[in-house]
């Protein structure tokens, strides 16, 4: 029985990696092609939206000078993306 039960867990958990993965971190960026990194910016800003609202947003973003600078600011406050959610955006 626990052999079976040590299984299905392994199962469980190779199954839930393939459905999204790890988020992306700032290492992972130089491979995505430039389309990719757009979206990737736009799921960041969405899940700050989501939690910050629109307003906040607007006000967080005039801070910087380039969308990297912002992607930047947003991986060093824990928003980022799976490589899953960043081509559900296509």
């Amino acid at each position: 029985m626990k052999v079976l039960t040590t299984t299905l867990a392994a199962a469980i958990l190779i199954a839930g990696a393939g459905c999204g993965g790890a988020e992306l971190t700032a290492a992972d960026l130089p491979r995505l092609d430039d389309q990719e990194r757009a979206v990737f910016l736009l799921c960041q800003s969405d899940k700050y939206v989501e939690e910050h609202g629109k307003q906040a947003w607007e006000t967080f973003s005039l801070k910087y000078d380039s969308p990297s600078d912002i992607e930047a600011a947003l991986l060093k406050r824990g928003y980022s993306c799976t490589e899953q959610e960043v081509h559900d955006y296509f």
